[in-house]
């Protein structure tokens, strides 16, 4: 059976190959020394940003990670060796 699910990475990966390709089209450096430096800028992602991921801002605000850590640490209790399964509160 085929996967036809998106990998949202392997995505942005091929349009920066693709935009890569296309920007590099426009110019042929024939200095070697220029080439290099150019060729470096490129290597080093400089034209294309890192992805951005913000949270939506409509979120409400509740407990920091360290504070959830906290409270389930309070509330977990030791598995029985006869227990198959853990119950989650949700």
């Amino acid at each position: 059976m085929a996967d036809n699910s998106m990998n949202a990475y392997i995505f942005r990966d091929q349009i920066i190959q693709s935009y890569e390709r296309f920007s590099r089209s426009f110019v042929r450096i024939s200095a070697t020394d220029i080439s290099k430096v150019v060729n470096a800028e490129y290597d080093e992602g400089r034209y294309w940003p890192e992805p951005l991921i913000q949270i939506n801002p409509n979120y409400r605000p509740a407990n920091t990670v360290q504070e959830l850590v906290a409270i389930r640490k309070e509330h977990i209790e030791p598995l029985s060796p006869s227990s198959n399964s853990i119950d989650f509160q949700h």
